[in-house]
Parts: C-alpha cells; structure tokens; sequence
C-alpha cells in the first residue's frame, strides 16, 4: 500500500501536476501511449518517493527524472496537427514555464512535439459515432474499497478521460481545471465504502451529466434512489423551483409548495446543477437535509428527511444475478423455430435462491420480465437492477416451456 502523509497546501500543490503529467504521458508519450508499460503500477512505484518532495522545484526535478526512466523520446516526423476547425482541443495551459521548471518544460513540450498518432487506451464505435470506448484498463473489480493510491489512480483517471474525450466538457458549470484539486482530499480521505462511493459520485456530478452513474458488478449499497417528497427544476439556469410533488401527502402546510424558489441546502447557496448534484451526492436515504425556500418573496427554512424512492428511509440494496439464484442463457436458433418466438432466455440451472422460491425450474423460457423483452443475460441484469430500486421491487417474470406451455411468476425483492 502506498502510505499518505497528512495533506498539505504543499502536498495537494504537487499531487495535481502528477495526475495532469501522468495523463498527459498516458495519452501522448510516444511509447507509454502505446502500452509498453503498466501505466498504473508505475505511478504506484513512483509514488513514494514524490510523496517526499517538499516544494516544486525538488517536485520537477523528481518528475524530470522519473520521465527519464522510460528512454529518450523518439523523433515523430508524421504527428498530426491539431484540426484548427475542431470546437474542443486539450488544454496544455498547465505546460507554461511560468509555472514548470526550464527543464521539465522542455521535457513536456518534447513529449508533445513527437507524440504518437495512434490509440491504445481509446477506440471509438465507428468513424461516424465518435464515442469514446475506453480499453485496456484493468478495472480492479475486487475492491470494494481501494487503498489510497487506487482511490488516486480512480481520480486520475476519470479526471483525464474528461479533459481529453468528454465531448460536452465545456458546457459544465464549473471549469474542469479546477476539479482535479479539489477533490484531492476527498477522494484521499475516503477510506470505507460508503464515503468513497459518495466522493466518486461527488466528482462524477460535475460533468453535469445525468448519464454518469457510480456501477458495480456485485451487490452494492445504492446511494442513488433517494430524493425529497418534491420534484425540482431550474428555471434560467441559476433558479430552483419547486415543480411537483412525489407524494402531496408528505407535503404539510408549510410547504415548500410548487412555485417556491429554493436558494440554500445544507447552508449552501444553490444556482446551478453541479451545485445541486454534488450536495446531494454524498446524502442517503434517512439523511436529514436543511432547506432554506422562498415562498410568497418569505424565506423559510425546514428540514426534510431523505427517502428512498420505495417511500422509506431504509438503503435500498441493488440486487444482482446472484440473488435469483439461477443460469440462463439466449436461445438458440433451433428453439425460436420451434417455438415460433423471436428471444428468451432459457433457464439452464436452478440453485437456492429467488427463481426456485418462485417455482420456476430448468428447461423455462423467459420471455418478459416486467414486460421488458428478454433478449440478453445483460437485459435480465437491467431488469434486476432496476426492479431492486424501485418503488415496487418485484420482478414479474412471463415465458413458456419446452413443451409451448405459458406460465408466468412474480419474484419479491425485498425480502
């Protein structure tokens, strides 16, 4: 594990030019950028001993030195311009030898001059659908909780996909050279799961994109379906209002009522979406919320308790596969014809679990769960997923057997 000291001004001064540089040699170096190294085991190595610089000219000196150990950079006589016409090009703002010492300056601008052309850490769907597919990335699926130098790298990384292949980064409310800073702490302090999944989630809502969600392959703890008995919305981008209620009944007299202006949670004055989601992010079903509301041009303020979206204060559980306790796989071909079906999925093993509760045994064809079409184990995933975290979290299960016989079954998922 690496080993933290307590943070500083000095020490947060010099963790946010490593995840830029780490970044910036990830994607460009001529031979990083092409996967010759484990890139995130060689910022762990490098690690302790830049914990011990003590101000920026020891910092450049270590990361001059540290750039040195992956071989002299070659020359790139083919690097592509960037395309003048393009909307987003990367900020190197940062490379400025106001702020870098002459040599590591000139390390970098080296780097970048020569860089390489092609991808390895990135491809897209199609030359047409310019989304970006991130590969090559050991996901570290077995940590529920990494140590501090995992919860940086997850900073480091996710900071850098942004900056380098979010398409709407310009759009958010808050400049995104400021993120990587901030969150420094955060993320270095979150040491149990709960406070690291709030601390992700925190960094993730200043995309301002709804799109971006914290996921997990194994059954987790969702700080995702809460919400206070009313609905909000901006008005003019900088005003919060009160725009219906989830249920009226939780609603007393004195409000807020539809048409009030929200201005503080927590004490935090709120103008805009960033502002909002980061609050929010790091609350849970139960959290008690202070809330400051103008109603009639009167400020009042209240507090509400947070529920989850079945209308209680209990955490809501994402269930996965497991829980159904059961194999399935698409059918084939063969049983489509003889069924005269489209999809399904045929139930191959029964073990102990919800499905065997249920009744249902091999040889079952799933066709529809929750009236969604079962085409993919990833289709009955979702479902799961979504059922778990519901209002009602129960899953209605239709399809036929093997002889053409219909049945259906309903699985409880709270219990």
């Amino acid at each position: 594990d690496v080993v933290f000291p307590e943070m500083t001004p000095q020490l947060e001064d010099n963790l946010e030019p490593l995840g830029r540089l780490w970044g910036f040699l990830k994607y460009h170096h001529p031979v990083i950028s092409k996967g010759a190294y484990n890139w995130d085991y060689e910022l762990f190595r490098m690690l302790p001993g830049y914990l011990q610089v003590t101000d920026n000219k020891q910092r450049d000196t270590y990361l001059v030195k540290w750039i040195s150990h992956f071989g002299k950079i070659p020359v790139n006589k083919d690097v592509k311009p960037v395309d003048t016409n393009a909307v987003l090009k990367p900020d190197l703002s940062w490379i400025n030898p106001d702020k870098l010492s002459p040599k590591l300056y000139k390390v970098l601008m080296n780097v970048y001059q020569n860089r390489n052309n092609g991808y390895y850490y990135v491809t897209y769907e199609s030359p047409w659908l310019k989304v970006a597919k991130f590969i090559h990335e050991n996901p570290y699926e077995d940590m529920e909780c990494p140590d501090a130098g995992y919860r940086l790298l997850t900073l480091y990384r996710y900071w850098n996909m942004v900056n380098y292949f979010f398409p709407y980064k310009q759009l958010a409310d808050t400049d995104w050279n400021t993120i990587l800073k901030k969150h420094i702490p955060s993320i270095l302090s979150a040491d149990d799961k709960k406070s690291y999944w709030q601390a992700v989630r925190q960094l993730i809502a200043q995309c301002d994109d709804t799109h971006g969600v914290v996921w997990s392959s194994k059954p987790a703890t969702s700080s995702e379906n809460y919400r206070p008995p009313f609905k909000v919305r901006f008005l003019k981008n900088d005003t919060l209002v009160v725009s219906g209620y989830w249920d009226a009944s939780k609603i007393d007299s004195s409000g807020p009522h539809i048409g009030d202006v929200i201005t503080h949670i927590d004490g935090k004055k709120v103008t805009k979406m960033s502002e909002l989601q980061e609050i929010m992010a790091s609350k849970r079903p139960g959290d008690k919320v202070s809330l400051t509301y103008l109603h009639n041009k009167k400020s009042t303020t209240k507090t509400i308790t947070l529920k989850n979206a079945q209308g209680n204060t209990k955490v809501v559980k994402q269930a996965d596969m497991d829980v159904l306790g059961a194999d399935v796989r698409p059918v084939t071909n063969q049983q489509k014809e003889q069924l005269n079906i489209n999809s399904g999925l045929e139930v191959i093993k029964v073990n102990n679990g919800k499905m065997k509760e249920a009744g249902v045994t091999k040889g079952f064809i799933i066709q529809k769960v929750n009236d969604e079409t079962m085409q993919s184990i990833e289709d009955l995933q979702k479902a799961v997923k979504e059922a778990s975290t519901s209002k009602e979290p129960v899953l209605i299960i239709r399809g036929l057997y093997p002889t053409g016989k219909k049945a259906y079954f309903v699985i409880d998922l709270s219990e």
